[in-house]
């Protein structure tokens, strides 16, 4: 390896805090650290850019102080301790968890996720990056480093969602509820994708309508309104009398879900939830029990479903939808509070290496 590598990198950690106000707020700053030796099938990356998604800005239990936050990001491999690596001068992004290789069901060992965590040690807002090269995936080649960066999170949770757990299929009827935030985009272009007619559901007309003009819903309606499932029904009447009915719903709010939209799923409709942002609980009863409806969770996915998805959006040339690019790691505090204001449509990413840099 070349002695002209880097030694240290520049990191977004976060601060330890002896705050007992609860939910605890925790800060970030840039701290510069030693980059480790590569061990055996280890690779260096040069990471271009990363990623926020909202387990930053929420801070989910098993964070650690101190540590390098996030889990999705891009970049270059440099370095390699295997000679002749075919990885090296790749564009890949990191796989964002661990413990989940190829199980259709569940992981096979302890699951995590990369960043703000003791393990592993690592995350993504970071100028150098030590990582194991069977945890890296080469990027698309129709996507940018800020593109590849956005995708992996929202895509494997999305891609599980619609087709491991949803098993959504051409000409097939998908309500995605709360569009805006990177999954339900994400889910949103891989319905579309596949075939499917997608309905959306939004607390903004302009995210409903965006929805509609540039990512291919076939229509939405505000959640807002108390009558908002009759207000959906109607809508998809208009659009197609003969098939009126939701074969599939993708949820991230939990609540009553299964109980608003009991009069417009279809029998042996199938419910996917992949979150409960709203209320922490579905009530599931007898209606549903009696049209054979199916109530389905879905997390992240294993990394060889995360290599298919990728090739499915490698084939069908999609793109995912980045709101904000912020410059450097010295600008990414203003990523959390953008996630904190909620108005974004799209992923937020960070550029760490400046754009005339060579790569």
């Amino acid at each position: 390896m070349s002695s002209n590598l880097p030694t240290h990198t520049r990191c977004l950690v976060l601060n330890k805090t002896s705050s007992a106000v609860k939910p605890t707020l925790h800060d970030t700053s840039v701290k510069r650290r030693p980059i480790p030796t590569l061990e055996e099938n280890d690779i260096l990356v040069k990471m271009v850019a990363a990623a926020f998604n909202h387990r930053e800005k929420d801070l989910y239990p098993g964070i650690e102080d101190d540590s390098v936050i996030g889990c999705d990001g891009a970049g270059l491999v440099i370095a390699s301790s295997t000679i002749s690596d075919p990885l090296l001068h790749k564009r890949v992004f990191l796989t964002p968890s661990r413990g989940w290789k190829a199980n259709p069901q569940r992981p096979e060992k302890r699951f995590t996720v990369i960043g703000g965590t003791a393990y592993p040690p690592i995350g993504t807002m970071c100028e150098y990056l030590v990582v194991e090269r069977d945890e890296v995936i080469e990027a698309p080649t129709h996507l940018s480093f800020e593109q590849a960066a956005a995708w992996p999170c929202a895509g494997i949770t999305a891609y599980r969602a619609v087709f491991i757990k949803g098993h959504v299929g051409a000409d097939q009827n998908v309500l995605i509820t709360g569009i805006g935030g990177g999954v339900a985009l994400t889910a949103l272009q891989l319905c579309v994708a596949a075939g499917a007619n997608v309905y959306v559901t939004s607390s903004s007309d302009e995210k409903i309508q965006k929805a509609i003009r540039e990512f291919g819903a076939k229509g939405g309606v505000n959640y807002k309104h108390q009558d908002w499932p009759k207000q959906l029904h109607a809508l998809m009447r208009v659009k197609d009398k003969s098939n009126p009915d939701l074969d599939v719903i993708i949820d991230q709010a939990g609540g009553d879900i299964c109980g608003k939209t009991i009069r417009m799923l279809k029998l042996g409709a199938i419910v996917v939830c992949f979150g409960m942002h709203a209320e922490p609980a579905i009530p599931f009863t007898m209606p549903n029990v009696m049209k054979n409806i199916e109530l389905k969770g879905s997390t992240m996915g294993s990394q060889a479903e995360l290599v298919r998805a990728t090739d499915f959006i490698a084939k069908h040339k999609i793109v995912p939808h980045i709101s904000h690019v912020l410059d450097g790691l010295d600008d990414a505090e203003r990523g959390f509070e953008l996630l904190q204001d909620g108005s974004s449509m799209g992923k937020i990413v960070v550029r760490i290496a400046p754009k005339e840099a060579k790569l």
